[in-house]
């Protein structure tokens, strides 16, 4: 009021309190919470300080009291004690090692659930060193897109931040070829290509622009156009120095053949021959020579297809290259090289897909089994796959797998056998059910044998094998588990526990179950309890799985 010259203020049932400095961006901004003295920061507020996020930096690392202390003790046993300010940067409270302490020892973090009574805390939030970034914005080469910004940080590879963000640009039917920081009448310049194994600086990229280029999958993509125009033909000569069949042919300079796995243009080879013969490795592996005759190329058909539908496709390919000739007007000889350059400068993604439909279904691979889904991961197509591809699994007459069969014992002893490479066997199985009239086929009779010599199967006390019984689960552990050479394992130890398992079961093979769960090779099925189900039928996708794994784990030699 006017003409007073002093105010005195007077506390009333004064309360004493806490106050909390809490420190986000360095140590000297603050904002201050407050609590009665006698509570704690989570029973005044319901829930602690939430983590929190920060242009700039990595990750946040959690909250911290500067003047909290942290104790060690060095290798003579002396005692230290020092604070945890000194594992701070406090001027933009990252992790700071300028006094060594992060060498001997971590930081307390802040409790919450204590009461710290009268006065100031300061309470600092922990980042992990400062990342810096720049903003660019990304654009789409086509009509219509949307531009999106990003921040690429100095730490990381420009590619693999991209990558992460890509879902935001993608465009149907194309992929992404590149990000380019010029354009010229809305094109790409080569010459400006971001290299995405770089990292982000003050000066690179240069501007704060990135342009994305894409190529049309019907051209480019895996399966496209150029892919199977390219498909089977050699288009590299490897540096891989081969050991040859016949040493005097190395004057040859000879080259192993490499092929495409990306749309890659044929080039001009030649088989390498040495007086008069095909020059090949220690392996018999074909070699070859780059040729200066233009109309030279050189295919082989690719592995894991059959011959019956690679001849298809190359009569396909044979039209296809004619329509294609013909479309581009090129010459009636013009090479499958001329053409491909064609079709990657000239022809238009639409035209693309038309002619690539023919493609369609053409080839097909060895171990396509029709009554396996290869789109479903939990078919274990890709064990399936390896198996047909070593000549272990084949399958049933009718070119089908037998997808959800239950599995017979002498099915799974000859899958063993042919993967140790079907051995000499010196004598004949000693099971009173196997023999030429119970078991027509010699080569199982030969497994079944083999089996029995090396102790991977003993049969039944009755002296029967059982051959055409269906295979449970369990028998088939223990048949992987000495077929591995029963490797030295302690079930108490098990990295995994089943509640139908119970550790040293023999008489359930509980051993061979819980080390080939241990090493990833047999799973179980989880639900209220993880339970192997030793006694169930093993059908035949899980015998693949189990085999398969074992294989790629190290065990049975071959």
């Amino acid at each position: 009021p006017a003409g007073l010259s002093e105010i005195w203020l007077l506390a009333y049932n004064f309360q004493p309190a806490t106050q909390y400095n809490v420190s986000v961006s360095d140590a000297y901004n603050k904002k201050s919470y407050f609590t009665p003295s006698t509570s704690t920061f989570e029973e005044a507020y319901g829930k602690t300080l939430e983590d929190v996020t920060r242009v700039n930096t990595k990750a946040f690392e959690g909250w911290y009291d500067p003047e909290a202390t942290v104790t060690y003790y060095d290798a003579a046993g002396n005692q230290h004690t020092i604070k945890n300010s000194e594992f701070f940067n406090s001027y933009n409270l990252t992790a700071s090692n300028v006094t060594g302490a992060w060498d001997n020892a971590d930081p307390v973090k802040f409790d919450f659930s204590v009461a710290y009574g009268q006065g100031q805390v300061n309470v600092w939030a922990l980042f992990d060193a400062a990342a810096r970034y720049r903003a660019f914005t990304v654009k789409p080469l086509y009509d219509q897109a949307k531009s999106v910004t990003v921040k690429l940080y100095e730490d990381k590879t420009i590619g693999e931040q991209l990558k992460a963000a890509e879902s935001q640009w993608e465009r149907s039917g194309y992929s992404i070829e590149g990000y380019y920081t010029r354009i010229q009448n809305g094109k790409a310049l080569a010459g400006f290509k971001v290299d995405l194994d770089s990292k982000v600086d003050d000066t690179h990229p240069e501007g704060d622009t990135l342009y994305v280029n894409y190529t049309a999958d019907s051209k480019y993509g895996n399966n496209s156009l150029l892919f199977n125009l390219a498909r089977g033909y050699v288009t590299g000569l490897s540096d891989k120095t081969p050991t040859f069949e016949v040493a005097a042919a190395s004057s040859t300079n000879a080259k192993y053949a490499t092929f495409t796995n990306a749309p890659t243009k044929p080039i001009n080879v030649a088989k390498a021959t040495y007086n008069g013969k095909d020059v090949k490795d220690a392996n018999g592996v074909q070699l070859y020579v780059s040729s200066t005759d233009p109309t030279k190329f050189v295919t082989v058909i690719p592995a894991g297809y059959n011959e019956a539908s690679w001849k298809a496709f190359n009569t396909t390919r044979d039209t296809v290259v004619k329509e294609l000739i013909k479309e581009l007007n090129l010459s009636k000889t013009a090479t499958i090289a001329e053409v491909y350059d064609a079709v990657a400068t000239r022809l238009s993604a639409e035209k693309a897909d038309t002619y690539n439909q023919e493609f369609a279904g053409k080839l097909v691979t060895n171990t396509a089994y029709p009554d396996v889904n290869y789109d479903d991961y939990g078919t274990h197509s890709p064990e399936i796959t390896y198996l047909t591809n070593l000549g272990i699994v084949k399958g049933y007459a009718d070119g089908t797998f037998g997808y959800g069969a239950p599995l017979a014992r002498v099915d799974y002893i000859v899958w063993l056998y042919r993967a140790a490479g079907s051995p000499a066997v010196d004598s004949q199985a000693p099971f009173s059910d196997v023999n030429a009239t119970t078991v027509p086929n010699k080569d199982f009779r030969d497994a079944i044998a083999w089996a029995a010599a090396n102790k991977i199967t003993t049969g039944y006390a009755d002296g029967t094998f059982a051959p055409y019984a269906t295979l449970n689960r369990q028998d088939a552990a223990a048949f992987l588990y000495r077929a591995s050479g029963s490797p030295k394992f302690n079930e108490s130890y098990a990295d995994v526990k089943f509640s139908d398992v119970t550790a040293g079961d023999s008489a359930n093979h509980s051993q061979a179950v819980l080390w080939a769960a241990s090493n990833g090779i047999a799973k179980g099925y989880s639900g209220t309890v993880n339970k192997f189900s030793g006694y169930s039928t093993l059908v035949r996708q899980d015998a693949a799985a189990f085999l398969a794994r074992t294989l790629q784990a190290g065990y049975i030699a071959k």
